[in-house]
């Protein structure tokens, strides 16, 4: 759901109003701290916030970028003074979704050690995907979740759960910089306490997956239906894409899992330590992932490969690694 929501907040880029100018969020004293910080330390703490640099980015704009995103978080959920984005796609105050159930998921995000707390979201129906529970926006100085309203009232809804749905759509925040879909819902759905989840849902790596799986099912349960009126060899071959496509599905995910356990392996065996080694894979791209498992791109010259993001993997987790 994150890639098709992304691609939805770049079409509305061109259409909606989104900057969010220095005028229209003042400093708050976060955001003013940063500034006070040696750069080591600064490294160190956006890496703990999830500030995530894009390509290209110099510590200079992802500082704005942090005290912009410190700003928004003061002034939609504590002042419920929406920019006017949010308020053009119809949130509400009354829709927001509570600091603690926010605050909930912090645990659950230590798996990659990150605590981005400047992440609102709403609860609401608005604009969200058919049978889906929660989705992600994603602007360039605003981020902000949706979760159907129906879990407001509870922390459950059939089968999904508000903790592990709000854990779930943080990590495609925090990872949409990067901009690499491939390894990002078995990031992802890894948060979730359900072991069919963790190892079922990642099969759907990217928007079109649903859909054309969709159409395929449909096809072969309108052959059935119609059973008796057309060639059996027919409703045979009908079904063979959506066989196909299920096994496609999984082989894709099964080569997706085992490029990110080599990665993962890879960094073990280059002296990174345990408790980094998943911290360390979440703040990769899809490339470097899967340099890093074929061995082309060794931990210790993750910092000096990456550009500002290597540097802030440097100060947070490779120090002391020899090249």
């Amino acid at each position: 759901m994150s890639v098709l929501r992304r691609r939805l907040s770049a079409l509305l880029r061109q259409l909606l109003p989104l900057e969010v100018g220095s005028h229209d969020v003042p400093p708050t004293p976060r955001s003013l701290a940063f500034e006070s910080l040696p750069l080591s330390e600064l490294l160190v703490l956006f890496n703990k916030l999830g500030h995530l640099p894009e390509p290209g980015m110099d510590i200079t704009q992802l500082t704005s970028l942090a005290a912009r995103r410190s700003a928004v978080f003061q002034r939609c959920n504590v002042e419920h003074d929406f920019p006017e984005v949010i308020m053009t796609l119809g949130f509400t105050a009354q829709e927001l979704i509570p600091t603690a159930h926010l605050a909930a998921v912090m645990n659950t995000l230590q798996v990659y050690d990150v605590s981005p707390d400047w992440v609102f979201g709403f609860y609401s129906k608005k604009n969200i995907p058919l049978f889906a529970a929660a989705c992600s926006w994603e602007f360039p100085q605003i981020a902000f979740i949706q979760l159907h309203p129906w879990l407001r009232k509870g922390a459950t809804l059939l089968q999904f759960d508000r903790t592990e749905l709000i854990a779930h759509e943080i990590v495609h925040i925090v990872r949409g910089p990067l901009n690499s879909s491939r390894f990002e819902e078995l990031l992802a759905y890894s948060l979730s306490p359900s072991r069919f989840r963790r190892w079922i849902s990642p099969v759907l790596q990217q928007p079109n997956d649903a859909a054309l799986f969709a159409v395929l099912a449909m096809l072969s349960v309108l052959a059935d239906l119609y059973l008796t009126r057309i060639p059996r060899w027919l409703v045979v071959l009908l079904k063979l894409p959506v066989a196909g496509t299920a096994v496609a599905a999984f082989v894709r995910m099964w080569r997706t899992r085992s490029v990110l356990n080599r990665a993962r392996d890879r960094l073990l065996q280059g002296g990174v330590k345990p408790q980094h080694a998943l911290p360390i894979l979440f703040r990769l791209t899809d490339a470097e992932i899967e340099a890093v498992a074929a061995g082309t791109l060794s931990p210790a010259k993750l910092g000096s490969s990456c550009g500002l993001r290597g540097r802030m993997l440097q100060a947070a987790y490779l120090n002391g690694l020899v090249q």
